[in-house]
């Protein structure tokens, strides 16, 4: 069993525990951070970040500094809702992933909106182009 390894706890949502059944189901390593991402997970020989959110909390939004780590990180890593979705991105590395177009509009958001802490997430999809 992994633990988390973040020291404070956090609130997971509500989807998370049976996407991280699911993922140790198909043979990946998932650590549980709760910071900057939710999971770290390793499958085929690299390690992905995934951020859990559900679209079913009427508080669910990107905090700005996972925002942040989104748009720094060169290794792939997907915001994701649901099991078929981590799966996806687990398998391929690819599928779910935030493309460089979309780390584009993310960098041009945080830096129009230097105060702000978060991003709705419905709101969220719709600066990446996904809704």
């Amino acid at each position: 069993m992994i633990v988390s390894i973040n020291r404070f706890a956090q609130r997971a949502d509500r989807n998370s525990p049976e996407i991280v059944k699911e993922l140790r189901k198909m043979g990946a390593v998932v650590a549980i951070i709760g910071q900057p991402v939710d999971l770290m997970v390793s499958f085929n020989n690299r390690w992905l970040p995934i951020e859990i959110k559900d679209p079913q909390s009427p508080s669910a939004a990107m905090k700005r500094i996972q925002m942040q780590f989104v748009v720094k990180a060169t290794a792939p890593i997907a915001v994701i809702c649901d099991i078929d979705a981590a799966i996806a991105f687990v398998r391929d590395g690819e599928s779910y992933a935030i493309t460089l177009q979309e780390k584009i509009e993310i960098q041009k958001w945080l830096k129009d909106n230097p105060d702000e802490k978060k991003l709705a997430l419905n709101t969220f999809w719709r600066l990446i182009g996904r809704m």
